[in-house]
């Protein structure tokens, strides 16, 4: 034992400054009293915890835990125990020993020990998912939420199909107070296993949180239908929620649970019909709708950028790579001056990056139900938030691009900046819209049919070379430029052109016509999904 003079350092003192956090402390205490030559098997054990010096190999004993632990622990998890720290002793690098150590100490009720045990190897590249999992585990025991929810997202990123993992994040994220967060983790874990029934009890007390009592009813009646487990579960939801009587006439769940039924006190009984809930207002309905949208915006950026290894280089080099080509092409072919001011590089420009705006935004929608498959799992979210995330999202990226691309262009001399900002930033927000319906209406036919995305994919080939791209329409025969102006995407690049340019006011420009397309176009896609919204579900 450690002795000195006032007993201040005797692993009993020692453990008690762990449980009070301050193992930095009780660490010094152990390195002074080693360098005293002072010695004895608990002392060198919480040395070992506390890595306040290196294992000697030794083989531990239950007796040596007992001067450590609050109170005593049985014979058979104590031994299993000295186990586990003898193998930690062996390999101190090594994660399950310590892993086999924490949740044995968490079990004898000393958490703090077993953060102890986990700290020397976090934050560490080559841990592995159930060594963060555990260590989240241990931090949410002792309060510290924002660490538990930090080694939880590093266990989910390191194993994203472990669905145990998703739904432990998904509590942590309830108990943070963020709803929003944990339905997206309950919903994936539900997409993982549409089985599970905590996953399910998870989504429905997100759903609660929400305001969103109907989703509630139906996720808590999803769990109950699952396991007998979560039954009472289920009625807590009705009597929280004061819906009891909402949607009672609905279809019994797939499996009618036998379980018994406590008696509802009187207090908590509901009247025999009740009204239904209030409608929520429209500003925090808009305000969640958001959230999600936003949440979903995330979720796809780290997916289409992240598992790249160009990422958003592509983005760049693509729309740069075509106008240069363009400019060579026509070059080597005797082309002259610009149609109109003073650089074919900006002229080019001008034409591409609108076009190619509006082609990523149409493409976006190909068998967008269908590749949404697991967040569609989620009842909260839908497809208008799925397609507005990617539209949005895809739009973005390519105003990020033109910007980009018109700084690099500025800085090698050959552009200025635009003359009409607010003008060009209406042109493509017109343009976003007429390219978004269009995505609406891809995304429903191209679940009924493949023949779709085929006569797109030609489609847009043919509107490379009518919609002015690499030439003015004055440059047309008459005939062939009065076909031609029925193209409404001719219209957006010639927008595009009378905002960049000073001084230029384009004969052909009709942004009425623009405009009635665009309506036109969301009215369509907006209507295609409104009737086979129901097949567009069953895609997933």
């Amino acid at each position: 034992m450690i002795r000195d003079g006032t007993g201040q350092d005797d692993p009993a003192a020692l453990a008690s400054l762990v449980r009070e956090d301050r193992a930095e402390e009780a660490r010094a205490r152990i390195t002074a009293a080693l360098a005293r030559g002072e010695d004895g098997p608990a002392l060198r054990l919480a040395a070992l915890l506390l890595g306040a010096a290196a294992p000697r190999g030794e083989a531990w004993t239950p007796e040596a835990l007992a001067p450590l632990l609050r109170a005593p622990f049985p014979a058979e998890p104590a031994g299993r125990l000295a186990g586990a720290l003898d193998r930690m002793a062996e390999a101190p690098g090594a994660e399950f020993p310590r892993i086999e150590a924490a949740c044995l100490l968490l079990q004898a009720d000393e958490p703090h020990w077993a953060e102890q045990a986990m700290l020397p190897l976090w934050p560490e590249a080559g841990t592995g998912p159930l060594f963060a999992r555990v260590l989240s585990g241990i931090w949410s025991v002792l309060g510290r939420q924002r660490q538990a929810v930090e080694a939880a997202e590093a266990a989910v990123r390191l194993d994203p199909r472990a669905e145990e993992y998703l739904i432990h994040l998904a509590g942590l994220r309830l108990q943070q107070g963020a709803p929003g967060a944990a339905l997206l983790a309950a919903g994936r874990a539900i997409g993982l296993a549409p089985e599970h029934a905590v996953a399910w009890r998870m989504a429905s007390a997100a759903h609660l949180a929400l305001g969103q009592v109907e989703e509630a009813i139906a996720a808590s009646r999803r769990a109950a239908s699952l396991s007998a487990d979560q039954v009472g579960f289920a009625e807590e939801v009705l009597v929280s929620s004061g819906a009891e009587a909402l949607n009672r006439e609905h279809a019994p769940p797939p499996v009618q649970v036998e379980a018994p039924r406590r008696e509802t006190p009187a207090w908590a009984r509901l009247p025999a019909s009740l009204p239904p809930p209030p409608r929520v207002p429209l500003g925090p309905l808009l305000r969640t709708r958001a959230r999600i949208v936003d949440a979903l915006m995330l979720r796809e950026a780290r997916t289409q950028f992240t598992h790249s290894r160009l990422g958003y280089a592509w983005s760049l080099f693509e729309p740069i790579t075509h106008v240069f080509i363009l400019f060579v092409a026509i070059g080597l072919m005797g082309g002259g001056r610009a149609p109109i001011g003073d650089s074919l590089p900006v002229f080019y420009m001008t034409g591409v990056l609108p076009y190619l705006f509006f082609c990523h935004v149409t493409e976006r929608g190909m068998h967008m139900a269908r590749d949404s498959r697991v967040l569609l799992s989620v009842p909260v979210v839908t497809l208008g938030d799925i397609a507005a995330a990617r539209l949005l999202l895809r739009a973005a990226t390519d105003v990020v691009v033109f910007l980009v691309t018109l700084t690099a262009f500025i800085a090698m001399g050959f552009a200025q900046l635009p003359d009409d900002p607010l003008s060009l930033l209406a042109a493509y927000v017109v343009l976003f819209l007429l390219a978004s319906g269009i995505a609406l209406a891809n995304m429903v036919l191209s679940e009924l049919s493949e023949l779709p995305e085929r006569v797109w994919t030609v489609s847009l080939r043919g509107l490379y070379f009518i919609s002015g791209i690499f030439y003015h329409p004055n440059m047309m025969p008459a005939g062939i430029r009065e076909w031609a102006l029925w193209n409404p995407l001719l219209h957006a690049l010639e927008w595009v052109r009378q905002a960049y340019y000073p001084l230029y006011v384009s004969p052909y420009l009709d942004t009425g016509y623009l405009l009635r397309w665009s309506l036109a176009s969301m009215l369509l896609g907006g209507l295609l999904v409104a009737a086979f919204h129901r097949r567009l579900r069953g895609a997933t």
